[in-house]
């Protein structure tokens, strides 16, 4: 008897990595001076993560952002040395192989902030981190206090200034909606803008209804 075929309707994917990077060469021209990060998470969306990474980064990519530190330590596996942000870390093993491969954290809550300082404290250096917070969209970000100066629980900037071991790098946060999008979202957006006017380090906006409203595109 032969063998059943491995297939019965073989398919492929052919991703053209030109058009990639040509698309992140677009919206550099378009958010002007502004850094670019081109999120390649989930595979790059089923494009390869990193393939994708490298045209992401040729078209003109400042950094990369990926949810999960398996991700991360894959694209540095690889070679790749831009920078990476990893947003969907919890405190654990996964703190000191992302530390000792120089990728970034999102922080949103004290604990993860204690652990992350634990580990820079046994490695000897300060670990990079970004403070994420929650624009009302419920997506793993600090909410729920007005930001008030000085405050530990809510002032971010000054929480990770007196920190030794965190140095900040920015504040990131996910999208809720546009003039244009009737997206529910729940009151935590001006918490959120207030504490952005008090910070001075830069911050990071995905792609989406907001980005597109104010952009054009």
């Amino acid at each position: 008897m032969s063998a059943p075929p491995t297939s019965l309707w073989p398919a492929e994917v052919v991703v053209d990595l030109d058009a990639i990077a040509a698309n992140v060469r677009t919206l550099r021209e378009r958010v002007g001076g502004a850094e670019l990060m081109a999120v390649v998470k989930a595979d790059a969306y089923g494009h390869g993560l990193v393939p994708s990474a490298r045209a992401a980064l040729a078209g003109g990519a400042c950094s990369l952002g990926v949810a999960q530190a398996t991700e991360a330590l894959a694209l540095r596996a690889a070679g790749v040395t831009a920078p990476v942000l990893a947003w969907l870390v919890l405190p654990g093993p996964d703190l000191g192989l992302l530390l000792a491969a120089d990728v970034e954290i999102a922080v949103a809550g004290p604990e993860l902030l204690e652990a992350v300082a634990a580990c820079a404290r046994g490695r000897g250096r300060p670990a990079v981190v970004q403070l994420k917070v929650d624009t009302g969209l419920a997506r793993n970000g600090a909410y729920g206090l007005p930001v008030r100066r000085g405050d530990p629980r809510t002032d971010w900037s000054d929480l990770v200034a007196r920190r030794p071991r965190w140095r900040p790098r920015g504040c990131c946060a996910c999208g809720v909606s546009s003039p244009t999008s009737p997206m529910p979202t729940r009151p935590g957006t001006r918490p959120c803008r207030r504490s952005r006017t008090s910070s001075p380090t830069p911050w990071r906006w995905p792609s989406g209804p907001v980005w597109t409203s104010r952009c054009g595109t």
